[in-house]
């Protein structure tokens, strides 16, 4: 989950090599990964050019669209993290995310994300075109399926099965 919605496919699709070349997947279809150190890094995440560039995409396509973009930025970032974890932090941030997805209230309360019920807070303001800041809760279709087939993989699995 991503920005409070699934982006099951999107992260299923940017991973599918991964069963053939292991970690060195990540040199097809991670492009923001690939730029590290050149355009981004740890310090600027999210550098000047890439905000500019998700405020194009949110004039010319809208909100649906950039926000598909910083999920799939977002997934490169957090790969990259990953990769330069040493194993005891990597048991840490899984144990951390693991806890998480298995407190939906917390998913609710810090998150703004429903996962039992399907929804998720939405925050119009200024950046989308709008003058009152207006917080609305609304119904993800595929969350609630989503969310339930990842807290299955997730309970299934031990934290050493999940690095």
């Amino acid at each position: 989950m991503s920005f409070g919605r699934s982006y099951w496919e999107l992260h299923k699709g940017k991973d599918a090599l991964c069963r053939y070349f292991g970690k060195n997947h990540r040199k097809f279809h991670h492009e923001w990964y690939q730029s590290y150190g050149i355009e981004w890094d740890f310090y600027e995440p999210f550098p000047p050019k890439l905000k500019a560039f998700f405020t194009a995409v949110l004039d010319s396509k809208g909100p649906n669209s950039v926000e598909e973009i910083q999920a799939w930025c977002s997934h490169d970032y957090w790969d990259k993290i990953w990769d330069d974890s040493p194993y005891n932090k990597r048991k840490h941030i899984a144990g951390f995310f693991k806890w998480l997805l298995l407190n939906p209230q917390i998913l609710k309360d810090w998150a703004g994300v429903d996962v039992l019920s399907g929804k998720v807070k939405v925050v119009y303001d200024k950046n989308c075109g709008y003058e009152k800041t207006n917080e609305v809760w609304e119904t993800e279709p595929i969350l609630k399926r989503d969310y339930k087939r990842l807290r299955n993989f997730v309970e299934s699995k031990t934290l050493d099965e999940l690095l």
